[in-house]
């Protein structure tokens, strides 16, 4: 038999041997680290605007003009590219069955997924809000959760929980403002009556939430113990399993600050762009590209995601400026000054191109998404399978 000394260089050995194979992980920790610095900077600023002012009025929650431009560039950046490249992954569903045509294939079925999710928004908006939240938090919590950390018991409530971070704390917690935000979405321009019962249900939830979310963070805080009980912090690297549980509880505490205390579309912007997007970016590009050579794999990423980033940027234009021409043409507010109108006239165009496009893609995206994750969950697993 093997001493227990054998066992831990070999471990150490294979771990050393997927870090210089593979670039994912190492990189997937750094970004959380680096995400962690923006987030809690974004908290600092807020603590200190609280401090500030006694409370912040409802028409304080509304954007300015200056937020609304980084939040389009933002978007713009890393926000839509991250979705542009969905068509790889259609190469390897469609080429076989059509190898000349599977580009026109995959991007009919595509719109043709988009547009059913458009025509649902017209037709039943409060029912689509409600299917584009919990389909958001599936695919936000599939995204955040690392498989080979995660047993396969526990992993549908890391899931669960992960994904309900961005929606479900700011819903809760910043009601006015995020009932203002879904009446936007559903049509009504600030009356929040009709999205009444999504909040209130998300209310009614949140024991579930706490409860969860107190198992998932106890989880990753005992493997740190016993990870450091059995290597102590000797040679710690950020591929290894003992450093990854404890950035995922520090991720978990620093998102559930974030989303309890900063407004909700803040929230939303540095979880979405930063965490997110930049976070798929990452997969799939060692997954799709080069996981030897990290500079290389993204420079390939940027080259593919242009092309579908500039026409979705310029059809979401298009929709944007019919939008702000026609929308509130009949909803003259006596009561607002022209500027607070005229902003809050672009937040509703604005929200309509932003959440409602969104869903549009959500679907198709997820789809596309949980095909490509079997090679994100290859690229994590590999350092238990060169253990092996």
């Amino acid at each position: 038999g093997r001493d227990e000394g054998d066992g831990e260089e070999d471990e150490q050995e294979g771990e050393n041997r997927c870090e210089s194979a593979c670039w994912y992980l190492k990189i997937r920790s750094k970004h959380a680290l680096a995400s962690l610095c923006f987030t809690w900077f974004a908290i600092m600023l807020e603590l200190r605007q609280r401090g500030m002012q006694q409370e912040r009025a409802v028409q304080d929650m509304t954007p300015t003009r200056s937020f609304l431009a980084i939040l389009v560039i933002s978007l713009s950046f890393l926000g839509v590219p991250h979705g542009a490249t969905d068509h790889l992954v259609g190469d390897k569903i469609f080429k076989h069955s059509f190898p000349n045509t599977w580009l026109c294939v995959f991007v009919v079925v595509y719109l043709a997924m988009m547009g059913m999710v458009i025509a649902s928004w017209f037709l039943a908006p409060v029912a689509s809000l409600a299917a584009f939240l919990f389909l958001s938090v599936i695919h936000w919590g599939l995204g955040d959760t690392e498989s080979d950390l995660v047993p396969l018991t526990l992993q549908p409530l890391e899931v669960l929980i992960r994904g309900s971070i961005p929606i479900l704390l700011p819903s809760v917690l910043h009601q006015e403002a995020v009932s203002q935000i879904f009446s936007f979405l559903v049509g009504m321009h600030g009356d929040t009556s009709s999205v009444q019962s999504i909040v209130n249900g998300m209310s009614a939830s949140m024991s579930f939430f706490i409860f969860g979310w107190a198992i998932c963070f106890s989880y990753h805080l005992i493997e740190i113990v016993r990870y450091t009980n059995a290597k102590g912090v000797k040679d710690l690297k950020l591929t290894s399993k003992q450093t990854r549980h404890l950035i995922s509880a520090v991720e978990l505490a620093s998102l559930t600050a974030l989303c309890s205390l900063c407004p909700p579309l803040v929230s939303f912007m540095l979880y979405f762009c930063v965490w997110h997007s930049c976070r798929h970016i990452l997969c799939v590009a060692a997954s799709t590209f080069d996981n030897s050579r990290c500079i290389r794999a993204l420079m390939k990423f940027g080259l593919h995601a242009l092309p579908f980033t500039i026409a979705t940027l310029l059809m979401a234009g298009v929709w944007y400026f019919k939008l702000e021409q026609t929308e509130w043409d009949q909803q003259g507010k006596q009561d607002s000054s022209t500027e607070l109108k005229s902003t809050l006239k672009k937040f509703d165009a604005l929200s309509q191109v932003i959440f409602v496009g969104l869903s549009a893609v959500t679907v198709p995206h997820m789809i596309v998404t949980e095909l490509s994750m079997v090679r994100q969950r290859a690229l994590e697993g590999n350092v238990d399978k060169v253990n092996q």
